[in-house]
């Protein structure tokens, strides 16, 4: 048992020279046969050993196990932990079952452990089971590689163990463990599986087990290679306009998939999303610039152009508006982060129109409200040449991205928009033959002049 654990330990880099290691220690066969190894190499591998006791609340026996687990751990002098939980009062507050709140009681318990590894006893047959029941949830390839001997900070060095050897190893050495007679309790999934598909499946293979546990090895070899060719390709496909649509769409579907997927990683959530989310998605790659999806967690995709871009669906575009005291003004609006200086021009001759980005000069007598700064609103419009053009419409020929378009500043008369500020003006306000009076605007964003 040791050499086989020596092997993973080396082959995984599963512990370096001064870490601080905690087990799980539950009182079982399976952790308490971790636990005697551990210690046996823990001269070899020079590392500290400490171990972590959850007390679920659940069985009448758990405070005989605690009590078990505290006196191995004193008599072996290696540190203990103990933490109480409350499982039936947690899963009836969240509507959930026992296993799969102990199970996240467990570990959010383990994640607040101060150590550099925190060893967890699972082997072959609980690899096997983990594999079966994400068989039959229907999930993807990394679910089916089972569990992984080494994630983050957790290691586990009996996945590749056979459970009759942990106990034929404890019974030879004289080690002592604890039974949870809940095991034998087929109510729960992972039982079901251990104590009926298992045999059944041996009925048909007696290496079932072994054969399962290899197939979840080469299955996460290819998860690797395939997460690692789309990490390559995400961050090609990334930019501030966010994910090429023309990238993802030149990939196979397992890849765009998980293109898809790293995208939602990266920027919103995962959680809640599920295989057909990601088929709403893989149909956006095919729909028209402005379309959307809204995802769980408050999350909205939209297509823009070429891209793919997050966002918070709560959140609602708001209309900012500044009216302009007088002219001429010079000043700063601080919502927009913009200053504007805005004078009368004397002898106003359409040739000396400025052509600059970010100075415009406007007919004065075309002007009928009061000059406002301000975002969008539902009925703005711009003239260019002889007929009005919906603000909206101008945005979307001049490809501007939506998640933009309720920030950019506008210099408006009502609902006349008579400056786009950073793109364009209204042709219903340019200097004409014959135009008596004229204001020059001047615009600057922050201390520099608008990009």
């Amino acid at each position: 048992m040791e050499e086989q654990v020596r092997t993973m330990i080396r082959r995984y880099q599963m512990i370096r020279p001064g870490d601080r290691v905690a087990l799980a220690l539950s009182g079982g066969a399976d952790s308490v046969c971790l636990f005697h190894v551990l210690r046996s190499l823990q001269k070899e591998f020079s590392f500290d050993l400490s171990a972590v006791h959850v007390h679920h609340g659940i069985r009448e026996t758990a405070d005989r196990d605690e009590r078990f687990v505290k006196e191995l751990c004193e008599t072996c002098q290696v540190p203990l932990t103990v933490q109480h939980v409350n499982v039936p009062v947690e899963a009836k507050k969240a509507h959930a079952g026992l296993e799969e709140t102990a199970r996240k009681l467990r570990y959010q318990v383990l994640e607040q452990i101060q150590a550099d590894r925190i060893a967890l006893a699972h082997h072959q047959a609980d690899q096997a089971e983990t594999v079966l029941l994400h068989l039959i949830r229907g999930s993807g390839l990394k679910g089916l590689g089972g569990m992984q001997p080494v994630q983050g900070r957790y290691i586990r060095p009996l996945l590749e163990c056979d459970p009759k050897e942990l106990r034929s190893w404890l019974s030879e050495h004289g080690y002592f463990w604890v039974e949870d007679e809940t095991n034998t309790d087929t109510s729960y999934r992972r039982n079901y599986v251990r104590h009926v598909v298992l045999p059944r499946l041996k009925e048909i293979n007696p290496q079932a087990v072994q054969a399962i546990s290899r197939s979840a090895a080469l299955l996460r070899q290819d998860e690797g290679a395939l997460s690692d060719l789309t990490e390559s390709l995400f961050q090609q496909a990334m930019s501030e306009k966010g994910l090429c649509i023309s990238l993802v769409r030149k990939q196979q579907e397992a890849v765009r998939s998980r293109l898809l997927r790293r995208f939602l990683e990266e920027n919103a959530s995962l959680i809640h999303v599920g295989q057909v989310h990601i088929q709403y998605m893989e149909e956006l790659l095919e729909a028209p610039s402005g379309r959307g999806i809204d995802l769980p967690n408050g999350v909205r995709i939209v297509r823009e152009y070429d891209h793919l871009r997050v966002e918070e669906r709560e959140k609602t575009a708001q209309t900012e508006a500044f009216e302009v005291p007088g002219i001429p003004w010079h000043g700063r609006i601080d919502r927009f982060d913009l200053k504007l200086d805005i004078t009368f021009v004397e002898n106003v001759k359409i040739e000396g129109i400025s052509k600059n980005t970010y100075t415009k000069i406007f007919n004065y007598d075309t002007i009928i409200n009061t000059l406002t700064v301000r975002t969008r609103r539902p009925g703005d419009y711009l003239t260019i040449g002889d007929g009005r053009k919906k603000l909206k419409d101008y945005m979307i020929d001049e490809k501007i991205p939506l998640h933009l378009r309720d920030q950019i500043p506008l210099l408006a008369d009502g609902a006349h928009i008579l400056w786009v500020i950073g793109y364009r003006m209204s042709d219903g306000c340019k200097i004409r033959q014959g135009s008596k009076r004229a204001i020059q605007v001047h615009a600057l964003v922050g201390d520099e002049v608008c990009p």
